[in-house]
C-alpha cells in the first residue's frame, strides 16, 4: 500500500461543482482506499491505495463524475513523486512568496516546443516531466500562463496549485 496525493480540478469554485470534503472522503473509502484526508475545500486529497497512481487517477475521476454528477479532472502522484516535485523546484529562491510560485500537475508528460520564454516575461516557467513550474511575480491573475494555456500546448489535462498547497500536501502525506 502506498500513499497518494490527488489534486482535483475545478471543484468548489463559487456555486459551481460543489463537493463536500466529507462526501469526497466517503467516496474514496468506498473505492477501497484508506486513510483519506482532505486539505482545504479545493480538492486536495491524501489516501492510501494498493493500486498505481495512474490507475487511481482514472478510477477517482470516474467515481467523482458518477457520485457528484459532473466531470472532474484528477491528477495523482505518489508521495515519492510529490517529494521529487518539491525537491526539484527550479525556482527555489522564490519559496518565500508561495502564492506566486505554482506547479501545474498534468496527467501525462509535457512536450512543450516552440515557446519563447521572453514572450511571457516577467513570468517564468520550467517543464519537468508531468509538472510545469511557474514563477509569476505579478500573480497568477495577470499571467498568460494559466492552466488553459498549458493544456492547449501539451494536450494533457491538469490542475494548478500554489507552492503553499504543494508543500502542505507533501507534509500531510508524510
Amino acid at each position: 500500500m502506498a500513499k497518494h496525493v490527488a489534486f482535483l480540478r475545478g471543484i468548489n469554485l463559487g456555486a459551481r461543482n460543489k463537493v463536500g470534503m466529507a462526501a469526497l472522503r466517503e467516496l474514496v473509502h468506498g473505492l477501497g482506499y484508506d486513510d483519506a484526508a482532505t486539505h482545504l475545500q479545493s480538492g486536495n486529497l491524501v489516501f492510501t491505495a494498493r493500486k498505481a497512481a495512474a490507475q487511481t487517477e482514472a478510477e477517482l475521476s470516474k467515481a467523482i463524475e458518477a457520485g457528484f454528477g459532473f466531470p472532474v479532472a484528477v491528477t495523482v502522484r505518489t508521495v515519492a513523486q510529490l517529494r521529487t516535485v518539491v525537491e526539484g523546484n527550479p525556482f527555489a529562491e522564490h519559496t518565500n512568496e508561495p502564492a506566486k510560485l505554482m506547479v501545474v500537475f498534468l496527467t501525462k508528460k509535457a512536450a512543450v516546443k516552440g515557446l519563447d520564454p521572453d514572450d511571457y516575461a516577467p513570468d517564468e516557467y520550467a517543464v519537468k516531466g508531468r509538472e510545469i513550474y511557474l514563477w509569476l511575480p505579478n500573480g497568477s491573475h495577470k499571467s498568460k500562463l494559466g492552466i488553459a494555456f498549458w493544456e492547449k500546448r501539451t494536450g494533457a489535462v491538469g490542475t494548478l496549485r500554489n507552492w503553499s498547497t504543494v508543500t502542505k500536501m507533501l507534509e500531510l502525506a508524510g
